[in-house]
């Protein structure tokens, strides 16, 4: 099957010497349904990254954020799937239980990545200059990991997007004795800077005839039972 360019929401900003566009996917194929069905691993995100290294070019899939994870996950479930997602509801405004089909190649936007991102990577921590980075795809497959093994991950995963030239292991120990403000100045980096499809979509009321709006649940499961 043929590849077709890919456009991702960051714009390859996170991504160094990665050439936006170089990106390119395709549809999954039967192999890659087997594949699916076969891979058991309880690492979501490993599974992840194990079905999209067949069907991506241009960048190693670990290394993507999770804007441009959940914008490739959709992708695929709108061009390899139905691209339909069926909710119940409850009307904002009436209470009314509502059904709807959302449709998520019509029905959902999608935000670009901050031009600001790079010159707003470091972050003065505790009297320190720190370089932080968004959660990428491998750094996510190694927080389940110790999840899945009842290890903590608070810290760990705040240890993984600094870029300070120290190991994670010496990041957790560093982040052990800091104040909470400081720790919470690392977490709100992850929320300045949150792109890629905004997961809400409009209804109108068939009782009350008044508009609103639904979040639309993600799920990786999108890719491995997306019916």
């Amino acid at each position: 099957m043929n590849y077709i360019p890919l456009k991702l929401p960051s714009k390859c900003i996170p991504y160094e010497n990665t050439d936006p566009n170089a990106i390119e996917i395709r549809p999954f194929i039967g192999e890659d349904s087997e594949i699916l069905s076969q891979d058991k691993n309880k690492n979501i995100f490993k599974r992840f990254k194990k079905i999209i290294e067949r069907c991506l070019r241009g960048i190693d899939p670990g290394l993507l954020t999770m804007g441009d994870i959940v914008y490739i996950t959709l992708w695929q479930a709108i061009n390899s799937y139905s691209g339909k997602v069926d909710l119940e509801f409850v009307c904002e405004h009436c209470f009314k239980s509502l059904f709807k089909s959302i449709d998520l190649d019509k029905e959902l936007n999608s935000e670009d990545l901050s031009e600001d991102y790079l010159k707003s990577q470091t972050k003065e921590i505790a009297g320190s200059e720190i370089k932080l980075h968004l959660l990428t795809l491998n750094d996510s497959i190694e927080i389940m990991e110790r999840s899945l093994n009842n290890l903590p991950t608070t810290l760990y995963r705040n240890a993984l997007t600094m870029e300070n030239g120290s190991t994670v292991d010496e990041n957790v120990e560093f982040l052990k004795s800091l104040p909470l403000r400081d720790i919470n100045e690392i977490e709100k980096f992850q929320d300045e800077f949150a792109y890629g499809p905004i997961m809400r979509a409009p209804y109108m009321c068939t009782e009350c005839k008044r508009e609103g709006e639904i979040d639309v649940p993600f799920r990786f499961e999108l890719l491995f039972s997306f019916e």
